[in-house]
């Protein structure tokens, strides 16, 4: 398709009188040139319109000049989600001279789940499309079902499509007869109402914290009962069950488990050391971090709670009843970290913090879209190995806690389990480490990935320029 139904659906209402000119034109690519025309009626502005749409992991632009009323000036970028298709759109007006030098850049990407989520489908040849569901994302706060004739350079085609929107796309549609440079659109069928809460695909509204509280409470636990079980299989066991390595596998397959349940939802915050970074940064509003935060403390001490119960026997057939932090039957490191016995707490604190500037760089890396990214469906195996690297070589001094969620509320599950206080104040009242050090090297290592690779990456338009390029080496094949 070559420019958007959205874009398309830019009017113009009849009112004779007016001398105005613009340029118009309608091509692929980033620019285009055409013929100057009088506009007529209500149309008392020119506009710059630039267009992408996303198909297969194909970007494929295009550029459109014509006369448009003011009116429709003041409307903000467009970004549409229709599932295995997005688009984004932006509309730039002027007048006069003033357009030969106007530039129009298309709004930045951002995969962030804002709460809301609407049917999806796309269609060509069709009136009608099936439904599946995506997650809206940035300013995206509608869902838009629509269905038309389109008729482009001569060629009639039916199509349907269904997604998540921003108000300014809803805000364009004319009265079912839309015209915009050398396409034109017969409307049989639009409609745009406010997205859906996550909670319900028919319910709108603001999502609340629940909506986030339980995915990211689902993740944990499912990432934490692989690793702690690992750990009490090995220890417990006694060597002849595990070893140390099927901790480290153990802990990664978790860490990949959890992602994929949480991502659609909540992003995948399963570290409060990330999550507070995040919130540091201004990416996160304050109830979303404390939403996130609630989510990662209680899954992390119900499977802390899943674990004792599953082992409850053996841990006091192990202990003789006996429940220690420290000594030959000591069982409290199941449940969180303890630094090794000829390691300070200087070095421990420095090696939980290194492991953690480790982990949020690898995360950066695998993540940045600017940085030649990962695909988002290997992301989470990625983090896992990710997870699996930092336990085989930085585990030795502490146990690589790297995640305050992860240690703080076994930590105190094991109080009241009947460990008690020790927990707090063995090895130098160590248990404030693991809490502080990930997220001091959590911001620290944002920093060196900003200063040694991401003011370095590509601007945006240099991005897109190769996007476009790509595209169109891939349709010559």
């Amino acid at each position: 398709m070559r420019v958007s139904l959205g874009l398309s659906f830019l009017l113009a209402f009849l009112d004779p009188g007016t001398c105005l000119q613009c340029e118009i034109c309608h091509s692929m690519g980033k620019s285009c040139s055409g013929p100057m025309k009088t506009c007529t009626g209500a149309e008392d502005t020119c506009g710059i319109i630039l267009h992408e749409v996303l198909i297969g992991g194909m970007a494929i632009s295009s550029s459109i000049k014509s006369c448009l009323p003011a009116h429709i000036c003041h409307l903000g970028p467009v970004t549409v989600n229709y599932g295995k298709v997005k688009a984004k759109s932006h509309l730039v007006c002027c007048t006069g001279d003033d357009c030969r030098t106007t530039s129009v850049s298309l709004p930045p990407d951002n995969d962030v789940p804002n709460g809301y989520q609407c049917p999806a489908c796309y269609s060509v040849d069709s009136f009608q499309c099936g439904n599946e569901v995506v997650n809206c994302t940035g300013s995206e706060d509608q869902c838009v079902d629509l269905a038309g004739l389109m008729n482009a350079g001569g060629l009639s085609l039916k199509a349907a499509m269904k997604g998540c929107t921003t108000i300014s796309e809803c805000s364009m549609v004319g009265d079912g007869k839309n015209s915009l440079g050398m396409m034109d659109i017969k409307l049989k069928r639009f409609q745009c109402r406010p997205a859906s809460a996550l909670r319900s695909v028919v319910f709108a509204g603001v999502a609340s914290p629940h909506t986030t509280i339980l995915p990211v409470l689902s993740g944990f636990i499912l990432e934490k009962v692989f690793g702690l079980s690992s750990v009490a299989q090995v220890v417990l066991g006694k060597g002849n069950t595990g070893q140390y390595l099927s901790i480290n596998m153990a802990f990664g397959i978790g860490v990949t488990m959890g992602i994929y349940a949480a991502r659609g939802v909540s992003g995948a915050h399963l570290n409060a050391a990330i999550t507070i970074t995040q919130w540091v940064l201004g990416n996160l509003s304050w109830t979303k971090l404390a939403a996130y935060i609630t989510g990662q403390f209680l899954g992390s001490f119900m499977a802390a709670a899943t674990v004792f119960a599953l082992y409850y026997d053996a841990i006091y057939d192990y202990t003789q009843g006996n429940l220690t932090v420290s000594g030959p039957t000591a069982t409290a490191m199941i449940f969180s970290t303890y630094p090794a016995p000829s390691v300070s707490l200087q070095g421990a604190f420095f090696t939980e913090f290194t492991a953690t500037v480790m982990l949020i760089l690898g995360v950066l890396v695998i993540q940045d879209e600017k940085n030649n990214a990962a695909l988002k469906g290997a992301q989470p195996m990625l983090s896992g190995m990710l997870v699996l690297g930092i336990g085989l070589g930085m585990g030795l001094n502490t146990g690589y806690a790297i995640n305050p969620s992860r240690d703080l509320p076994p930590r105190i599950f094991t109080a009241m389990a009947g460990w008690g206080m020790d927990v707090f104040t063995a090895d130098h009242s160590w248990w404030w480490v693991p809490v502080a050090a990930p997220i001091l090297g959590c911001l620290a290592g944002v920093f060196i990935y900003k200063a040694c690779i991401g003011f370095h990456n590509e601007p945006d338009h240099e991005t897109e320029n190769k996007k476009e390029e790509a595209g169109t080496e891939t349709s010559k094949l």
